[in-house]
Protein backbone atom coordinates (compact mmCIF):
# COMPACT_ATOMS: atom_id res chain seq x y z
CA UNK A 1 0.00 0.00 0.00
CA UNK A 2 2.83 2.54 0.77
CA UNK A 3 4.37 1.82 -2.55
CA UNK A 4 1.37 2.58 -4.23
CA UNK A 5 0.87 6.06 -2.55
CA UNK A 6 4.82 6.63 -3.22
CA UNK A 7 4.10 6.02 -6.49
CA UNK A 8 1.19 8.20 -6.82
CA UNK A 9 3.06 10.85 -5.11
CA UNK A 10 6.05 10.67 -7.49
CA UNK A 11 3.23 10.64 -10.15
CA UNK A 12 1.59 14.09 -9.46
CA UNK A 13 5.34 15.40 -8.98
CA UNK A 14 6.18 14.91 -12.44
CA UNK A 15 2.72 16.07 -13.54
CA UNK A 16 3.54 19.05 -11.76
CA UNK A 17 6.85 19.29 -13.34
CA UNK A 18 5.14 18.27 -16.82
CA UNK A 19 2.79 21.09 -16.62
CA UNK A 20 5.80 23.83 -15.74
CA UNK A 21 7.23 22.59 -18.91
CA UNK A 22 4.44 22.89 -20.84
CA UNK A 23 4.20 26.61 -19.51
CA UNK A 24 7.26 27.64 -19.88
CA UNK A 25 7.31 26.51 -23.79
CA UNK A 26 4.33 28.06 -24.05
CA UNK A 27 5.37 31.15 -22.96
CA UNK A 28 8.31 30.77 -25.37
CA UNK A 29 6.13 29.44 -28.33
CA UNK A 30 3.93 33.06 -27.61
CA UNK A 31 7.22 34.84 -27.69
CA UNK A 32 8.16 33.47 -31.00
CA UNK A 33 4.75 34.39 -32.83
CA UNK A 34 5.34 37.96 -31.50
CA UNK A 35 8.67 38.28 -33.37
CA UNK A 36 7.04 36.28 -36.37
CA UNK A 37 4.55 38.49 -36.90
CA UNK A 38 6.47 41.40 -36.61
CA UNK A 39 8.93 39.88 -39.23
CA UNK A 40 5.92 39.67 -41.28
CA UNK A 41 5.20 42.89 -40.89
CA UNK A 42 8.89 44.40 -41.64
CA UNK A 43 8.79 42.12 -45.01
CA UNK A 44 5.04 43.19 -46.01
CA UNK A 45 7.00 46.86 -45.89
CA UNK A 46 10.08 48.02 -47.47
CA UNK A 47 10.45 50.06 -44.37
CA UNK A 48 11.75 49.39 -40.83
CA UNK A 49 10.49 51.28 -37.74
CA UNK A 50 13.55 52.19 -35.76
CA UNK A 51 12.52 53.88 -32.48
CA UNK A 52 14.97 55.67 -31.10
CA UNK A 53 15.21 57.76 -27.85
CA UNK A 54 12.63 61.00 -28.67
CA UNK A 55 11.03 59.52 -32.29
CA UNK A 56 10.83 56.43 -34.36
CA UNK A 57 12.05 56.39 -37.57
CA UNK A 58 10.64 55.36 -40.97
CA UNK A 59 13.64 53.96 -42.81
CA UNK A 60 13.58 52.74 -46.42
CA UNK A 61 15.57 48.75 -45.57
CA UNK A 62 17.64 49.23 -49.39
CA UNK A 63 18.95 52.85 -47.82
CA UNK A 64 20.29 51.05 -44.60
CA UNK A 65 24.37 50.93 -45.37
CA UNK A 66 25.24 49.14 -41.82
CA UNK A 67 24.51 48.73 -38.22
CA UNK A 68 27.21 49.78 -35.60
CA UNK A 69 26.88 48.56 -31.87
CA UNK A 70 27.05 51.83 -29.38
CA UNK A 71 26.68 50.17 -26.20
CA UNK A 72 23.73 49.29 -25.59
CA UNK A 73 22.06 50.89 -28.04
CA UNK A 74 22.88 50.87 -32.15
CA UNK A 75 23.78 53.81 -34.75
CA UNK A 76 21.90 52.95 -38.15
CA UNK A 77 23.92 54.78 -41.03
CA UNK A 78 22.08 54.87 -43.94
CA UNK A 79 22.98 56.24 -47.36
CA UNK A 80 22.82 59.47 -47.21
CA UNK A 81 25.38 59.46 -43.87
CA UNK A 82 22.05 59.97 -42.05
CA UNK A 83 23.45 58.50 -38.10
CA UNK A 84 19.83 57.08 -36.17
CA UNK A 85 20.42 56.03 -32.10
CA UNK A 86 18.24 53.04 -32.08
CA UNK A 87 17.31 51.53 -29.09
CA UNK A 88 17.63 48.31 -30.03
CA UNK A 89 20.70 46.48 -30.00
CA UNK A 90 22.85 45.11 -32.87
CA UNK A 91 21.49 41.43 -31.80
CA UNK A 92 17.77 42.18 -32.37
CA UNK A 93 18.49 44.20 -35.71
CA UNK A 94 20.83 40.78 -36.79
CA UNK A 95 17.64 38.70 -35.89
CA UNK A 96 15.14 41.14 -37.99
CA UNK A 97 16.95 41.51 -41.07
CA UNK A 98 18.83 38.14 -41.31
CA UNK A 99 16.62 37.06 -44.74
CA UNK A 100 17.82 41.32 -46.22
CA UNK A 101 21.15 39.77 -46.91
CA UNK A 102 22.33 42.08 -43.91
CA UNK A 103 25.68 40.08 -42.22
CA UNK A 104 27.19 40.65 -39.29
CA UNK A 105 30.99 41.03 -39.99
CA UNK A 106 32.22 41.36 -35.96
CA UNK A 107 30.61 41.87 -32.95
CA UNK A 108 29.93 45.43 -33.35
CA UNK A 109 28.86 45.87 -36.95
CA UNK A 110 25.81 44.47 -39.55
CA UNK A 111 26.14 45.30 -42.74
CA UNK A 112 24.10 45.45 -46.05
CA UNK A 113 25.58 43.34 -48.24
CA UNK A 114 23.92 45.11 -51.35
CA UNK A 115 26.09 48.06 -49.96
CA UNK A 116 29.55 46.84 -50.15
CA UNK A 117 31.72 48.48 -53.12
CA UNK A 118 34.79 46.81 -52.47
CA UNK A 119 36.24 43.49 -49.99
CA UNK A 120 40.58 43.15 -49.83
CA UNK A 121 40.98 39.19 -49.06
CA UNK A 122 44.06 39.93 -47.81
CA UNK A 123 43.32 42.42 -45.31
CA UNK A 124 39.79 41.33 -44.65
CA UNK A 125 38.46 45.14 -44.92
CA UNK A 126 35.22 45.44 -46.65
CA UNK A 127 34.46 49.10 -47.83
CA UNK A 128 31.34 50.25 -47.73
CA UNK A 129 29.96 52.11 -50.70
CA UNK A 130 29.74 55.28 -48.07
CA UNK A 131 33.52 54.69 -48.05
CA UNK A 132 33.40 53.79 -44.50
CA UNK A 133 35.79 50.74 -43.83
CA UNK A 134 35.72 47.76 -41.30
CA UNK A 135 37.55 44.67 -40.79
CA UNK A 136 35.85 41.65 -41.00
CA UNK A 137 36.24 38.90 -38.14
CA UNK A 138 38.58 36.23 -39.06
CA UNK A 139 36.20 33.82 -37.68
CA UNK A 140 33.31 35.56 -39.60
CA UNK A 141 35.73 35.32 -43.15
CA UNK A 142 34.46 32.10 -44.50
CA UNK A 143 30.56 32.91 -43.49
CA UNK A 144 30.79 36.06 -45.38
CA UNK A 145 32.35 34.64 -48.54
CA UNK A 146 29.61 31.67 -48.48
CA UNK A 147 27.18 34.77 -48.17
CA UNK A 148 28.52 36.49 -50.90
CA UNK A 149 28.64 33.51 -52.87
CA UNK A 150 25.29 33.11 -53.14
CA UNK A 151 24.33 36.88 -53.76
CA UNK A 152 26.70 36.29 -56.85
CA UNK A 153 24.64 32.61 -58.40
Amino acid sequence: MNDQIHNIQNARIHIKELQKAIDSNMQKICLLESQIHGLLKIRQSSTIPIKGISKINFVPINQIQYFKANQSYTNVITEKHNIILATKSIREFETLLGDYFFFKINKSVLINTHKIHSFDKKSNQIIMNNNDSFEIARRRKCDFLNVIDNILK
